[in-house]
């Protein structure tokens, strides 16, 4: 019976995620459809939960997951309250997306679960102090040449002091924490050139231009080349929508395309990772071994899933951090799998509504770069899991396992609602000024 009920789950998982992606494109704020996800992202979650259970009869992931449950159902119920202008689907999309990154947690690295959830914890709570932080333009403005040096001068520390991680130096060790600064400086760089590039000044073109090469540069000799080519390319999406001038969006593509050319053939990293992505077969039992290992988890899955706990996903290397997508097309299924993806892309264009309709243009910057960076992260790591381009050895936002990389999206989504919500208040003062005239 039990066996048949597990079976049954996994049809239940795939239609209860395809009415969330239909209601993703469909919410607009509404608050009723937004109820709505709540309840599609309780069912997901719950019944994921009890298959945790069911295979690891371990009463202390009962704990865990109740503590989740009661984070889910605090961090929605509180940002309703404190924060009616909020932007509900983005909100939602990210408690759903963290739901299915603590049941991969409890899947792939049991032994950090709980250690994941805390880091949320402190996450989501820094969050709600944001939007209080982020409505003092001037200040950010003002320091937007010291986030870009701090940002350069941490990037530098883990250059020299970092650990060295599949070629590349990607984080420091602190006692029993291991940071990776990389993460958390994505935020100071998206701050720092949208408060240079506000100043609409062709200096400030020339000043944000410098900046960037040069955190892209102390990454590339960090051997961190997938932040470095998400840095970039922040860079250059950004600087368009600030001058409007497409030569320096096809100028930016250029230079980019030389530096990946040149990378190939004097960066033995990337060449690795490139002869990987051409042909896996030919050194499977090396350089192709963890892209081969991730088809074949994709293709055991098919469009339904083998189920929760029935696959061989930990046969993936890194498979809880960088290829956690592959894991889900095994066990969840094909569906379920582009399921995500719909969610991400459904989070990113919310973003860029915001940005779209934010009038000051620090706030429109801040929207731009932070939507550019979360759904081209997801298109690196999702992209590499699938063999449509090589490995850049990054995580997928609030699904993977990792403290720093949770951590900085958290806090980039919390900026990102900082400036829906400001803008909502905007609105409304405005409105009430016109009716009083």
């Amino acid at each position: 019976m039990s066996e048949i009920l597990l079976n049954i789950s996994r049809y239940i998982l795939i239609f209860v995620m395809l009415f969330y992606v239909y209601l993703s494109f469909r919410i607009k704020e509404n608050r009723i459809l937004s109820y709505a996800q709540n309840i599609l992202t309780a069912i997901v979650f719950t019944i994921c939960s009890g298959i945790v259970l069911y295979h690891t009869q371990n009463m202390g992931f009962l704990v865990i997951i109740l503590l989740e449950i009661i984070y889910a159902v605090a961090t929605v119920a509180l940002y309703r309250v404190i924060y009616p202008e909020c932007s509900m689907l983005v909100l939602n999309n990210m408690i759903m997306l963290l739901s299915i990154g603590f049941i991969m947690a409890f899947r792939l690295a049991p032994d950090n679960a709980f250690k994941q959830f805390i880091i949320v914890v402190i996450g989501t709570t820094i969050s709600f102090f944001v939007p209080f932080i982020m409505k003092h333009k001037k200040f950010w403005v003002s320091v937007r040449y010291v986030l870009a040096i701090a940002g350069i001068v941490l990037l530098g520390i883990t250059l020299i002091l970092g650990k060295t991680s599949f070629g590349a130096n990607l984080s420091i060790t602190i006692g029993s924490f291991s940071i990776q600064p990389s993460e958390f400086v994505k935020l100071f760089y998206v701050l720092a050139v949208a408060g240079v590039l506000s100043g609409k000044k062709f200096r400030n073109v020339i000043i944000s231009a410098i900046l960037a090469a040069l955190h892209v540069i102390v990454l590339i000799l960090s051997n961190d080349l997938g932040a470095g080519l998400i840095f970039f390319v922040v860079y250059i999406i950004m600087l368009f929508v600030a001058t409007g001038r497409l030569r320096y969006l096809v100028a930016g593509l250029l230079a980019g395309s030389a530096a990946a050319v040149m990378a190939y053939n004097f960066v033995g990293h990337v060449k690795t990772r490139v002869i990987a992505w051409l042909d896996p077969w030919s050194v499977i039992d090396d350089k192709g071994y963890q892209i081969t290992q991730s088809l074949f988890a994709i293709g055991t899955g098919g469009m339904f899933g083998i189920g929760l706990y029935e696959g061989l996903p930990t046969k993936i290397p890194v498979v809880a951090k960088d290829f956690v997508f592959a894991a889900i097309a095994e066990e969840f299924g094909l569906i379920f799998a582009i399921c995500i993806i719909f969610i991400c892309f459904s989070s990113f264009i919310g973003i860029m509504r915001v940005a779209a309709r934010v009038k000051d243009d620090f706030y429109k910057l801040i929207a731009v770069g932070f939507g550019v960076l979360y759904i081209f992260q997801c298109f690196l790591t999702i992209g590499g899991v699938i063999k449509f381009i090589p490995s850049t050895g990054v995580t997928l936002p609030f699904v993977s396992y990792g403290g720093s990389s949770i951590l900085s999206s958290i806090i980039m989504f919390a900026i990102v609602q900082a400036v829906f919500i400001l803008d909502a208040q905007t609105s409304c003062s405005e409105e009430e000024a016109l009716d009083e005239a």
